[in-house]
């Protein structure tokens, strides 16, 4: 399904599609998210909102939904992972990502926030947040320098898949409530 994640209605509508077709949600992995590589000093605003507006406020959207779409068919299982960075624990001496990683932290608040939530209301829907480093895909290698990226010092896709799968094989009473996952060479 296409869906602009900037835009709650279409987000709303994708649910929508969702529930008609397959019933609902149960599991739901936020991993959409931009770097825009912007400074502190200089970075523009309106990309600034652009970040915040993808990295978490679809987020928040999406989990919202989601816990709806579970709590609406009387389930009382759910998970919802949130894809963030190291970014959201390591402000990391490049200016370039200054503007990027408050986006993460504000993601990490909102999912250690809905995790309380959801523990005082005695769900059994699980958050979990996964911070995984440099990853090699094709949107990195094209926004990095060739001097600084070095496939070697880079998590592959597979090796964040593997965690999204080790949260999810968690036994029920088990939360993971957060991941975070380097390179064993990286450079954060």
């Amino acid at each position: 399904m296409k869906c602009d994640l900037t835009k709650t209605e279409e987000i709303e509508s994708m649910f929508q599609k969702i529930k008609e077709q397959l019933g609902g949600v149960d599991v739901c992995v936020n991993n959409a998210g931009v770097d825009l590589f912007l400074d502190c000093k200089t970075g523009s605003l309106s990309d600034t909102k652009t970040m915040y507006e993808l990295n978490v406020f679809a987020a928040i959207t999406v989990s919202q939904l989601t816990i709806q779409s579970i709590q609406e068919r009387n389930l009382n299982d759910g998970h919802i992972i949130n894809m963030s960075s190291v970014c959201e624990s390591t402000v990391h001496e490049d200016s370039s990502c200054h503007m990027y990683t408050p986006t993460k932290c504000a993601l990490k608040a909102f999912t250690e926030g809905l995790r309380h939530e959801l523990r005082k209301e005695k769900t059994k829907i699980r958050t979990t947040m996964i911070s995984p480093g440099l990853v090699d895909t094709p949107q990195a290698r094209a926004d990095m320098d060739d001097n600084l990226f070095c496939p070697e010092t880079c998590l592959q896709p597979d090796d964040v898949a593997a965690a999204v799968t080790f949260a999810l094989s968690a036994p029920p009473c088990v939360n993971v409530r957060h991941i975070c996952l380097h390179a064993i060479h990286d450079s954060f």
